[in-house]
């Protein structure tokens, strides 16, 4: 990948889509472009944009990111190198009850609602981790 490296993400089932990443390992904020997918295009000066009147502070987006590249914050911030090792999975987004949270990748308008009664009690599934 030359120049300003891309890197390939997904959202939650989409196709994937191309994002963004800074020129140069030192690159300012301008740098960020625009990340284009199905329903929306932001242009991002961080990997995730919070909501703060959204924001209930409920640290989901901490909890499941797989990078562990959210910390907890007044509102959830995201980790200096986030920009760099975020995988586009789009969890955080996914899983924010109030829809406070944009990724560079996707929105809240581009997950399909949680169907509740599609997760598995812990009873069902005790089984499976007594192993």
């Amino acid at each position: 990948m030359a120049g300003g490296a891309a890197a390939l993400g997904t959202g939650l089932g989409a196709a994937p889509v191309q994002a963004a990443a800074p020129s140069g390992a030192a690159a300012g904020m301008s740098d960020h472009k625009p990340v284009s997918y199905s329903k929306t295009a932001y242009t991002m000066d961080a990997i995730i944009k919070i909501d703060e009147s959204l924001c209930i502070n409920c640290n989901a987006c901490v909890r499941c990111c797989p990078g562990a590249l959210i910390a907890k914050g007044k509102v959830p911030v995201p980790t200096a190198d986030s920009w760099t090792f975020c995988i586009d999975c789009g969890h955080c987004v996914a899983i924010c009850p109030t829809g406070a949270l944009k990724q560079r990748a996707m929105g809240p308008e581009d997950c399909e609602p949680i169907d509740n009664r599609l997760i598995p009690k812990f009873d069902d599934i005790r089984p499976l981790l007594s192993g």
